[in-house]
């Protein structure tokens, strides 16, 4: 027979007078069995939890846990092999079966399990728990042997000496936190393409020759203002990969993406590029071309974006694949015009991340930049070529209050250009709002931001498109969550909806240490 104590109205069912069942109601709560006869210490704790705490249930253990348990323990049973063989006092074998079960159940146990929050971190070397909340989140749940020194209150579901809860207050200032900071500080330069530092080239070596393997390849060449026939069309024929964009004497001719989620087709994300000669797209030149018998040359600049290396079987090299300017061939031109190409870049190769850089070789320029008074108001002409936007922004939250809460910060851009975000000189995002890509919301990851001094996004933008100011959005906000749907989601900020969402405050994380 057992003896259950339980206040989740228990009930016992005996099986053959061998196995006991014990069912309970389904509700929250704890139930303690022991067999009728034994010391009221030696008994089993169930705790029954519901589904929202679950959810958000956590499991500290130690480091053999995670790579040495198992090794540790077939070690202990070696030992406790030959050991056995020379113990012949029962009491002294008694004792170390005790101690050996005792160091296999401290290898498999958790440390401590708390419950009632979305993110704890159990800091092994403090001895500290340290718990993130948010507002909705009011007390956390802790089983431990030894009580905590935070102050903890009793628990009417689980009234057991070692659970403890600890009441999570969130602080009052977050009414008044503003986390849409402003944004000063504007400046604009231009990138002027044609004085790069380029090198000769030929389009039958690949860009990883160079060491351009991320982000953008720049080409350029020059023919002279010779054509075949007066008024006759001049054409350019390209291959590029994956997304190119094409300037012919400062003028914007064109650009295309060639990319595609299929196999073996131009620009594929998945398996080899057999047929590299497809994929073409022609681009009438003759509006853009310098006059008949100019003395000054036509100068093209072919901007490529490498969207990565794909994903391939073992059996195919990922770098075979094509990248960068394919292949480009003109008409209309006089016979004998063959034009020479260059190249310029960014060679990874001497970066320490190759993966943090967008590949345009000024991305770094210091000088140059223009003062304005906000976002700029002619938006963004495809002409303009590369063009690079900066600003700076206070952190609404001090470093006073860092070590209290955390509110995360995103970016927010809309508008039909491309971009590479920069934030304090680090490459974190890309954007594409011609649809490549759906993403408008950028998270500005709390490593990178400063407190109590100015932070600083530089954009690289261009367009296929005139793009207007109203059309334009650049804004830094806090992650508004979508509470009307409870997705969990961001808010989506759409164009022209600034002051819709400014009364549903950001997430705000606070933090709270627990010593144990």
């Amino acid at each position: 027979d057992v003896i259950v104590e339980s206040n989740m109205s228990p009930s016992t069912r005996n099986c053959d007078r061998v196995v006991n069942a014990v069912s309970f109601d389904g509700s929250p709560g704890y139930a303690k069995i022991r067999k009728l006869g034994d010391d009221v210490d030696n008994c089993l704790y169930v705790l029954a939890l519901d589904r929202s705490a679950l959810g958000t249930l956590h499991g500290f253990f130690e480091e053999p846990y995670w790579g040495q348990a198992q090794r540790k323990t077939q070690q202990e049973d070696v030992i406790a092999t030959k050991q056995g063989t020379q113990v012949t006092n029962e009491e002294q074998r008694q004792r170390q079966e005790q101690e050996q079960s005792q160091s296999s159940v401290s290898v498999h146990s958790p440390v401590y399990v708390a419950w009632g929050t979305q993110q704890a971190y159990y800091n092994s070397q403090s001895k500290t728990l340290e718990v993130y909340y948010g507002e909705e989140e009011t007390e956390l749940t802790l089983i431990s042997l030894k009580p905590p020194s935070n102050s903890s209150t009793p628990n009417a579901s689980y009234p057991l000496p070692f659970v403890h809860t600890i009441p999570l207050t969130p602080h009052h200032v977050t009414s008044t936190l503003d986390l849409t900071p402003q944004l000063r500080s504007w400046q604009k330069r231009v990138s002027d393409l044609a004085n790069l530092n380029w090198r000769p080239t030929s389009l039958k070596q690949s860009p990883l020759e160079h060491g351009l393997i991320s982000g953008h390849i720049l080409y350029k060449t020059c023919f002279p203002a010779e054509y075949k026939v007066l008024k006759s069309k001049v054409r350019l024929l390209i291959n590029a990969r994956h997304r190119c964009s094409i300037f012919l004497n400062d003028h914007f001719v064109g650009g295309h993406t060639v990319y595609s989620k299929r196999l073996c087709v131009p620009g594929c994300k998945n398996g080899p590029e057999l047929l590299t000669s497809f994929g073409k797209k022609k681009y009438d030149l003759t509006q853009f071309l310098k006059l008949p018998k100019s003395e000054e040359a036509n100068v093209l600049i072919i901007v490529v974006e490498n969207l990565g290396i794909n994903r391939q079987m073992d059996m195919f090299n990922d770098a075979r694949n094509p990248r960068g300017l394919i292949s480009a061939s003109f008409t209309g031109l006089k016979s004998g015009n063959k034009p020479q190409w260059s190249i310029c870049g960014v060679d990874a190769r001497r970066l320490d991340c190759s993966f943090i850089t967008s590949g345009i070789p000024d991305e770094h320029k210091r000088t140059g930049w223009i003062s304005l008074p906000s976002l700029p108001e002619s938006g963004i002409n495809p002409s303009d070529g590369l063009s690079w936007w900066k600003f700076s922004f206070l952190h609404p939250v001090s470093s006073k209050l860092r070590s209290e809460l955390s509110a995360p910060l995103r970016l927010v851009l809309y508008g039909s250009f491309t971009s590479y975000i920069f934030l304090n000189g680090t490459l974190i995002g890309r954007y594409y709002g011609n649809g490549d890509s759906p993403q408008h919301d950028f998270y500005l990851m709390d490593g990178l931001l400063k407190h109590d001094e100015d932070n600083t996004i530089a954009l690289l933008v261009y367009s296929w498109e005139p793009v207007i100011s109203p059309d334009l959005k650049v804004q830094v906000r806090g992650w508004e969550i979508d509470d009307a749907n409870k997705s969990g989601n961001v808010a989506r900020l759409r164009r022209g909806t600034e002051d819709v969402e400014s009364a549903s405050n950001g997430w705000v994380v606070w933090k709270a240490s627990i010593n144990l």
